[in-house]
């Protein structure tokens, strides 16, 4: 994944700021969440096989979609 990135110009590895698989679930874990996925269905694709739920550690809310969740906060 690293070569692959690299081949097209993406800055790579935590000491350039750039892509790592870590990156990833937290973009993902961000995507479903977002996208009403269970969290627990995710937690299991993402190998997590506790209960305890991992949304608290990959999700990061975007200015954005913080306005578009507020107007859909029925008050």
């Amino acid at each position: 994944m690293q070569a692959l990135a690299r081949g097209l110009e993406i800055k790579v590895g935590h000491k350039d700021g750039g892509l790592t698989v870590h990156s990833l679930r937290h973009f993902f874990r961000t995507f479903t969440t977002n996208a009403q996925i269970p969290e627990r269905a995710v937690d299991i694709w993402m190998g997590h096989v506790g209960n305890r739920s991992t949304g608290s550690l990959y999700y990061q809310l975007s200015e954005q979609d913080s306005q578009k969740f507020i107007q859909q906060v029925p008050f």
